[in-house]
């Protein structure tokens, strides 16, 4: 595979170390419990799996059920320095200068 970006790039974007990770608690953070429900139904019914990304902030949204049977899951995450803009300007440059913004991950 040839991209022009240089291999320790190349290796960070394709995947082939998939780090599955939910960062919500299996047990505790439960999504489905709406009270219409009476109890006959709790469980955690959505998942947000990730793979080589870092969370900066996770929350739980619709705590009182009007927008939907379950509540939802939210994640922010941090884009790798590479692909921001600046990260992106550093490709084209040495490669001493791209290895600082891949090592600033």
């Amino acid at each position: 595979f040839r991209s022009g970006l240089p291999p320790k790039y190349v290796e960070m974007l394709s995947n082939n170390e998939l780090k599955l990770f939910d960062v919500f608690d299996k047990l505790k953070d439960i999504t489905l419990d709406n009270p219409a429900y009476k109890g006959y139904v709790t469980a955690k019914l959505d998942w947000l799996i990730l793979s080589n990304l870092m969370v900066s902030a996770s929350s739980i949204g619709n705590q009182n059920y009007k927008l939907s049977d379950h509540k939802y899951l939210v994640n922010e995450v941090l884009l790798p320095p590479f692909l921001s803009p600046n990260g992106i300007a550093a490709l084209g440059e040495s490669p001493l200068e791209a290895d600082s913004v891949l090592e600033a991950y």
